[in-house]
């Protein structure tokens, strides 16, 4: 039955239906409130989807263990390089950015006649806008 129902798209083994994988099951199984039943609501997926997920966990243990251990240091390593000063910095000018942008387009928008803006004039105004304030350098907008 798992075997028909997962296989390895190179991501690791994961249901043939959709992209989760059994390294998505993982966390949550280990949480003292897990039920077959809150996974069924919160993920697009049948019952006999999530016993083959479990039974490919079950069949495979060690191996798939070793992957999500790998997994969770690589989530660590990851969260700490968040709490750098350099990334700090560097998320608080990008958001600073955004907001200057959302300014722009508020003001460009109260300015006009009041129709809907499409994506290409938005992408358009949001490049006008970064050229004027000598933002692009190093960012590929084609």
């Amino acid at each position: 039955m798992a075997s028909e129902l997962i296989h390895d798209r190179g991501r690791g083994p994961e249901l043939r239906r959709c992209r989760i994988t059994v390294y998505d099951l993982i966390p949550y199984m280990e949480d003292s409130r897990y039920s077959d039943g809150l996974m069924l609501e919160m993920w697009p997926i049948t019952a006999e989807e999530l016993a083959a997920l479990k039974q490919y966990i079950a069949d495979h243990y060690e191996e798939v263990m070793a992957v999500h251990r790998k997994i969770e240091e690589r989530i660590q390593r990851e969260m700490a390089a968040q709490n750098t000063p350099e990334f700090i910095e560097r998320n608080r000018k990008s958001r600073e950015r955004f907001q200057r942008f959302q300014q722009f387009f508020a003001e460009r928008k109260a300015a006009g006649d009041g129709s809907r803006v499409s994506w290409e004039e938005t992408r358009e105004a949001f490049h006008k806008w970064l050229e004027t304030r000598g933002v692009l350098n190093g960012i590929h907008t084609a």
